[in-house]
């Protein structure tokens, strides 16, 4: 059914739900709403993903039902990444839990507490009707001269007897259930002629804005090349992952403004300034479900920071010496391990605070590195003592044990980086004082050496199709690698380290002066930079799982979270 309305609410919450419905399609709107529009035999997650896709706006029955309903959560996601207008119709006084909240914290709330509901409903509707205009269309309800007037809602039912504690006791509209259509309204040509001049001249204009100010922006403000990105690009594997995660509604920043490239499409704002450490930031990451940042420390701390309102859910001070990595278990719902110069690397109960089993142990001197297999079966170490160890986290989620896979060193000086590949067959390292990289399979045997610059590989990250990797050395020199061939593909420029985005359309450079490069991996094109810690050396950059945030830590002490809408 063709439809612009999607309808989210908890089952507990139903007969509110169907009056909603009642009276937007009574006023003409085209609704979809659960189980009504789910077809006998049809698989209820597709419809409901395919029904939120189609749509143009989501209505949400908001209470402390559908605040506690995973599959209402889930809704919110689908409704954001699709980049529908969220309308919650809040029925009882609940704050958000903080999954929701974060896709709501931009969104105008309708508050629908207080009776009569039917004024409410009315609101709703006169707000939708600015969004979507109503449409005549056979089997959608329409007003006419016979319906009732606008502000006259369909009669109402008994309440529930079954009413819950704390709603409000007030009548239930009416369900959608019409055996008869009310004849639909004529559209007047007078009222075609008006919108076109109030409507459509202006949205004419705008349009042929659009089309010709990158023309004129790009005589005079040409986006930088990488020289050799496109022609070297051109003779080897191209990125294929089509999954491109669209940017979604985020919490209101902490900076002002927002800021445009001169590339159309890319924009970034800064959304949070997180303070709270008092040396230089080592490492940052967020949880897999993108919910939690933690940020590691030369001041001894690991912090963990709540995303959507910035405010500090946990300080852990366990470690004795600099806090170099800290890194989420991929696929566990409650697992980061973090790695210091004590020579500890430690696992902990993120969302608790606290640690869990035994540190682990097999490496003297400093743990500078840390990295996790894509699948979660595998977490490789190196240290100052040369040594690279995997370890095999397989058997975790059942007996909570960590067992020792291998242990191999080829290197002469501390291991700095590690990364694996995403079919997790493939060990890169770099290390102090070497220009090269060096590449282990999952026996630890050395496979391949690569010349990756003239200083300390301080940074390690394959692009998620496994296409490329990227390096970064301490002297500021950033290589891109074809890892079919092993072949260098283009020098890019200055940064000291790099993350690619989890689509793997774009490249983030940080650099010592404290800037951040956004670079198109397949043209070579800096989108952007973004002067994001002024003179401050960035220490470490992290992309969210659904590739809208990014995370800076830097020498400043500071942590600071983008957002990015491409």
């Amino acid at each position: 059914m063709a439809h612009d309305i999607f309808i989210s609410y908890s089952s507990k919450d139903k007969p509110i739900a169907d009056g909603i419905c009642a009276n937007l399609e009574a006023a003409g709107f085209r609704c979809w709403i659960a189980p009504r529009d789910i077809a006998p035999g049809d698989d209820w997650p597709t419809a409901i993903t395919s029904a939120i896709t189609e749509s143009k706006i989501m209505v949400l029955v908001f209470s402390a039902n559908s605040n506690s309903s995973k599959d209402v959560g889930r809704e919110i996601i689908l409704a954001a990444n699709e980049n529908l207008t969220i309308i919650p119709f809040k029925i009882e006084d609940v704050k958000p839990e903080p999954g929701k909240q974060y896709y709501l914290a931009r969104t105008h709330w309708l508050e629908a507490m207080n009776p009569p509901t039917r004024e409410h409903i009315q609101a709703l509707i006169e707000r939708v009707r600015v969004l979507v205009p109503p449409v005549a269309e056979s089997g959608i309800v329409q007003p006419s001269a016979v319906s009732p007037p606008a502000q006259e809602l369909l009669p109402v039912q008994p309440p529930s007897t079954s009413q819950e504690p704390g709603r409000t006791p007030e009548p239930v509209i009416a369900s959608p259930e019409r055996k008869e259509p009310v004849p639909k309204t004529p559209v007047k040509k007078t009222w075609f002629r008006r919108e076109f001049l109030y409507i459509g001249v202006p949205i004419l204009l705008v349009f042929l804005g659009v089309l010709i100010w990158p023309r004129i922006q790009g005589m005079t403000n040409q986006p930088e090349v990488f020289p050799t990105a496109i022609t070297t690009l051109a003779q080897t594997p191209q990125i294929t992952n089509t999954s491109q995660p669209t940017s979604t509604d985020a919490p209101a920043a902490t900076s002002t403004e927002q800021v445009s490239s001169p590339i159309p499409g890319f924009h970034y704002s800064l959304l949070k300034t997180l303070t709270g450490h008092t040396n230089e930031v080592m490492s940052v990451a967020f949880s897999n479900d993108g919910q939690t940042l933690a940020s590691g420390s030369r001041d001894l701390s690991i912090i963990l920071w709540d995303v959507a309102s910035g405010e500090m859910e946990h300080i852990l001070k366990v470690h004795t010496n600099t806090v170099n990595r800290v890194v989420f278990h991929p696929t566990l719902d409650d697992l980061m391990v973090s790695s210091s110069d004590d020579g500890r690397i430690l696992l902990w109960s993120y969302r608790n605070g606290y640690q869990v089993g035994s540190p682990l142990s097999g490496q003297t001197g400093g743990v500078r590195s840390l990295v996790f297999s894509k699948d979660g079966h595998y977490l490789a170490s190196g240290a100052n003592d040369s040594t690279i160890v995997l370890w095999n986290f397989q058997n975790y989620a059942n007996s909570g044990q960590v067992t020792k896979l291998h242990s191999f060193s080829d290197r002469s000086s501390f291991v700095l980086s590690l990364a694996f590949n995403p079919n997790a067959d493939i060990l890169a390292s770099g290390g102090y004082q070497e220009s090269t990289i060096l590449i282990h399979d999952m026996n630890g045997d050395l496979k391949l050496t690569l010349e990756g610059g003239s200083d300390d590989v301080e940074s390690l990250e394959f692009s998620p199709d496994k296409s490329m990797l990227a390096s970064a050395t301490h002297s500021g020199t950033v290589n891109l690698w074809d890892t079919s061939t092993w072949k260098k593909l283009n020098p890019t420029r200055s940064g000291v380290c790099v993350a690619f985005s989890p689509d793997g359309r774009i490249l983030a450079i940080g650099s010592r002066d404290g800037s951040i490069s956004v670079v198109e991996v397949v043209t070579g094109k800096v989108l952007v930079s973004i002067q994001a810690h002024p003179q401050q050396e960035i220490k470490d950059l992290a992309f969210s799982p659904d590739g809208s945030m990014l995370a800076s830590g830097a020498v400043d002490g500071l942590v600071k979270i983008w957002e990015l809408d491409y």
